[in-house]
């Protein structure tokens, strides 16, 4: 089995000839790693999960998802989409059940699950993403952030390799999104692979093992989060804000520490309190 679950070699898409939203894109990413694809509206952050799984085609360059090039007709796409579970920006766009155990049994329930097997893979779907209470909730009873709970327990439940979510800890407050990417941070260790994409730089930087970041007309550049939000010029080229622990980080501490940046405010402070007690020796 292929250690990598997504290649793309010189990818290219445009909405319009020759106008590309995305170009000449290189990217590797291996099974069970956390991605952040970072960018400001219109960066083509979107447009790179759809065309991950398989509503957009490139039009130029390889895509390789879990070591086979995407195929475009009816199997070819099923195929595709039963291993990569997309989760759009606002989950009423993609959210077709009348209670929370109806949304997530339709896709077991589709692929023809016996009835006790599909049961147990909802509440599995829905114990991954501490949602389980949700249960026997009626949808339109649930708040923004345990729809996006629910559409993301809906594609746990058949299983899929890769996980391709937009913006989802938008509207969410900071107690719901740090929640949310905690559970996220379950299925990574589990092995599932997922891709985030956000403008948020707090949320790449702190989250992820692996950013990408877009922007029309410039070269993509990915790497580790400390290595791609490190030149701030290079974050103001691409209409982004430096992550602010890294940025107070390299204003005072840089040359007073031998240890790698924060990745975190908790961290942040840890670092602090460190050069404090040593100038008081």
């Amino acid at each position: 089995m292929t250690q990598t679950a997504i290649e793309l070699s010189n990818l290219h898409f445009g909405y319009q000839a020759e106008r590309w939203t995305i170009e000449a894109l290189d990217l590797e990413v291996r099974r069970g790693a956390k991605v952040a694809i970072a960018g400001a509206n219109g960066a083509g952050k979107s447009t790179l999960l759809l065309l991950l799984n398989g509503t957009l085609h490139p039009c130029r360059g390889e895509m390789r998802v879990l070591g086979k090039v995407p195929k475009y007709d009816r199997q070819g796409l099923r195929w595709l989409r039963s291993h990569t579970g997309l989760l759009v920006q606002d989950p009423d766009d993609q959210i077709i059940g009348s209670t929370v155990e109806q949304e997530v049994a339709f896709g077991p329930v589709n692929q023809g699950i016996a009835a006790a097997h599909c049961h147990d893979l909802v509440r599995a779907a829905l114990s991954s993403m501490e949602a389980l209470d949700l249960l026997h909730e009626p949808i339109h009873e649930l708040s923004f952030g345990q729809k996006k709970r629910v559409a993301i327990a809906a594609m746990l439940a058949v299983n899929p390799a890769i996980l391709l979510l937009d913006e989802p800890t938008a509207g969410l407050d900071h107690p719901a999104s740090q929640s949310l990417l905690a559970a996220l941070d379950r299925l990574a260790a589990q092995g599932v692979t997922i891709l985030l994409a956000t403008h948020d730089t707090e949320v790449a930087y702190e989250w992820a093992d692996q950013v990408l970041v877009l922007n029309p007309g410039a070269p993509a550049v990915s790497g580790t989060p400390a290595e791609v939000f490190s030149d701030s010029r290079r974050m103001q080229q691409y209409r982004l804000r430096q992550p602010s622990v890294l940025e107070i980080w390299q204003k005072t501490l840089r040359d007073e520490v031998l240890t790698p940046p924060p990745r975190t405010k908790e961290e942040l402070v840890q670092q602090i309190h460190m050069v404090t007690r040593w100038a008081h020796r």
